[in-house]
């Protein structure tokens, strides 16, 4: 596998590792994809947990998501841009691995909330529902954030805990 990632991946990885400006480039990007992946789910976030009623929940949701979704696409786009600059570390990284594995169960959810929302039954069942998988989806971007941030001290959090 490390030989198949080396054979695809060793040209970018090279020109990611000897390039001075691609590394923070490609974080600058990311982070800014961040900030606009959570401001705009706070926003969204906060009217479907019911703390701001000023516009109904689909009108927020039709204004907010698609920020959401260009959000999440720079990210993807830059998130591969890093992980090609070590490849090797970040697939034995266990803390990459749990970041992408609440990534792909908030995409989920965000599609089951949007889905929900666009229904536009405002019952209280469902407002509750609603604001229940919003809770959720806004705990797990913030883990994700957070776990991004870890990436880079992963090993040292493992020997730390688990000596």
């Amino acid at each position: 596998m490390q030989q198949l990632v080396r054979d695809w991946l060793g040209p970018l990885t090279t020109l990611l590792r000897e390039a001075a400006w691609s590394m923070p480039l490609g974080q600058g990007l990311h982070l800014l994809g961040v900030s606009l992946l959570l401001g705009a789910g706070a926003l969204l976030y906060r009217r479907l947990l019911r703390s701001s009623h000023s516009e109904p929940a689909a009108a927020v949701l039709e204004r907010l998501l698609p920020w959401m979704w260009i959000a999440l696409g720079l990210l993807a786009v830059t998130g591969f841009v890093l992980f090609s600059a070590e490849p090797a570390r970040m697939m034995r990284s266990p803390v990459f691995r749990t970041k992408l594995a609440l990534l792909a169960l908030v995409i989920v959810l965000t599609l089951l909330l949007q889905r929900r929302v666009r229904q536009g039954r405002e019952t209280p069942e469902i407002g509750n529902a609603i604001a229940k998988l919003a809770g959720v989806s806004l705990t797990l971007w913030l883990a994700i954030a957070a776990s991004g941030r870890l990436i880079g001290y992963d090993r040292r959090l493992l020997d730390y805990f688990f000596g």
